[in-house]
């Protein structure tokens, strides 16, 4: 049955590829952006006309714009996805403030109201699901990517509860969160500031196609967690196992400069 699918951050990177996996099942897509232009970006690199609204996720009022904009629209939202998102990388005493409150802005209260925007509805209808992007840095500490960590932190602490609430009350409603380690290819390394940094030449680094595949598939199955590639979800699990100031260590070298 096809389902109406809303990703927010569709028209590029991850979203973009979560799109076509969607899409490429039957599901209709709607878009969320943050202009115009990036929305006739998308729909060139998609092939195909993608129903989009241009709102910035951050502001107190986007989701309720949001919500009137499906409604208006006559689409009711089978899925939602929180893709939407951008970095940021330094000293902490470095970066500009008003760039990390907006970062926070974004994934935390932008992300939770426009989930319960829609939840509510999911919850009465009986059906639904609910995909969130969080990061493998919301499962360590994550020096000079520090504020970031911590708002991706939230994501997977709220979206791995959320599953939990829904499956203690018995609603068929999935709530899946996916967590990938560094995403080449999709643009948030230059965004982010990230350009020669050492993790996104790991082998532990993927393609966006890699982390969206993971990311619907377990969504079917209503994983709440997945991190996508076999050798990151390993090396991710025995990570949590070593001592604190070894995590630390590790990924603050992931995290250097190589040029």
């Amino acid at each position: 049955m096809s389902r109406t699918v809303l990703i927010t951050g569709g028209s590029s990177g991850i979203g973009l590829a979560m799109s076509r996996c969607f899409a490429a099942r039957g599901d209709s897509i709607l878009w969320v952006a943050r202009s115009e232009d990036e929305l006739v970006a998308g729909r060139a690199a998609f092939g195909r006309d993608v129903p989009g609204l241009a709102v910035d996720l951050g502001e107190p009022g986007a989701a309720d714009a949001v919500r009137a904009w499906t409604n208006a629209g006559g689409w009711t939202v089978d899925v939602l996805v929180n893709n939407a998102g951008f970095g940021t990388y330094g000293w902490l005493d470095s970066i500009e403030p008003d760039r990390e409150l907006a970062m926070l802005d974004l994934h935390v209260h932008g992300m939770y109201r426009l989930t319960r925007a829609y939840l509510g509805e999911m919850v009465e209808r009986g059906s639904g699901g609910l995909l969130f992007v969080a990061s493998a840095s919301a499962l360590q500490p994550m020096p000079r990517f520090t504020t970031y960590a911590a708002s991706k932190a939230f994501v997977l602490q709220f979206s791995e509860s959320l599953h939990e609430e829904m499956r203690a009350r018995g609603l068929p409603i999935a709530v899946t969160c996916v967590v990938p380690t560094a995403t080449v290819g999709t643009g948030f390394q230059s965004a982010s500031g990230m350009a020669g940094v050492r993790t996104f030449r790991s082998y532990m680094a993927y393609g966006p196609d890699v982390v969206a595949a993971a990311a619907v598939a377990a969504l079917d199955r209503n994983r709440p967690r997945v991190v996508p590639g076999r050798l990151a979800a390993l090396l991710m699990w025995l990570q949590q196992g070593s001592p604190p100031w070894l995590r630390r260590r590790l990924v603050a070298r992931e995290l250097d400069r190589l040029e």
